[in-house]
């Protein structure tokens, strides 16, 4: 029998050539357990606020082309999107306030109804572009009580007295188109805020700093050799 010594060190005994080695080992393995759930229900919950039901986010990343956050949704609540438009400095320039106000009171008489489409490449990355917002709006289904045709340039225009106002078709459909633009730049601005935040997270997770700490955390219990190899005994 015999009995060898050996003699080992803790991480924060070795010399500062070893402990990059060993920091980029635990960078990689950090990476590989990267997990923003924390981040994501926090975003889940804004969006849901927002008038996105039921929103599931996508992402990649980080430092690569094509990288980036999108979200697909159940479905758009047309009334929390309206009480959103009306605190944004849009709605306080807006003509139309009355048109918008009627179109999303009675958005379900209308069939309108805002969604989330994907684009051709949306099974390749999950950038905010890979997403946009589309809008169905069946302005003929609905019959107003105030409904009249004028006669205008040899066509006829369908029109509607609304509070002493008097709308076209044209004028629903701008408000509509508007309104779906407004959405969209609110689905680009979360896009964009979600990765921002989910990069910032993963920067700090895989930071030297990070990496540095959870192996001084283990000092007490991990053991090396002069080398950097992990003492196993």
């Amino acid at each position: 029998m015999k009995e060898v010594n050996v003699k080992v060190y803790q991480f924060s005994e070795l010399n500062e050539k070893v402990q990059k080695v060993l920091i980029e080992k635990r960078r990689r393995q950090v990476i590989e357990d990267f997990d923003p759930d924390f981040c994501l229900l926090e975003w889940k919950e804004k969006l849901e606020n927002f008038g996105f039901i039921d929103p599931k986010i996508y992402y990649s990343g980080f430092y690569q082309q094509g990288s980036g956050a999108c979200f697909d949704c159940k479905d758009i609540d047309n009334q929390k999107i309206l009480i959103e438009f009306r605190k944004s400095e849009a709605w306080k320039l807006l003509k139309e306030i009355k048109i918008f106000e009627y179109i999303l009171n009675n958005s379900d008489d209308f069939e309108l109804n805002f969604r989330i489409e994907e684009t051709s490449y949306a099974n390749l990355d999950s950038h905010e572009r890979t997403r946009y917002i589309d809008n169905y709006f069946n302005y003929q289904l609905y019959l107003f009580e105030n409904e009249f045709i004028e006669i205008k340039d040899d066509d006829l225009v369908w029109s509607h007295l609304y509070f002493g106002e008097k709308f076209t078709e044209k004028d629903f459909t701008d408000c509509v188109n508007y309104l779906s633009e407004f959405i969209e730049s609110a689905r680009l601005n979360f896009c964009k805020e979600i990765y921002k935040q989910l990069k910032k997270a993963y920067e700090a997770d895989t930071s030297d700093q990070n990496c540095r700490e959870l192996l001084l955390l283990e000092d007490e219990d991990n053991f090396f050799f002069k080398n950097g190899e992990r003492y196993l005994g």
